[in-house]
């Protein structure tokens, strides 16, 4: 029998300054949860904490951040 929660801070789980984890790899460490199912980043402060499994499917998201408006100026290689 299984039964789903979700992280109550929401977080997938970040290394506080004590050694532990928030978030869901919190939650593993901690033997709070069996596992953790989600697109997780593998970290080696991560892998020190919680045995990670053989990807289950690559996925190519990118991240796009808003190019800047170059200032282009008839003169600019004088600069």
């Amino acid at each position: 029998r299984f039964q789903w929660v979700s992280a109550v801070d929401g977080l997938w789980g970040e290394a506080l300054p004590n050694g532990t984890f928030n978030g869901m790899v919190g939650m593993v460490q901690r033997k709070e949860t069996d596992l953790a199912l989600g697109p997780f980043g593998m970290t080696a402060s991560r892998a020190a904490v919680v045995r990670f499994s053989t990807p289950v499917f690559y996925s190519y998201y990118r991240i796009l951040l808003q190019r800047g408006n170059p200032q282009h100026h008839s003169w600019s290689f004088f600069k």
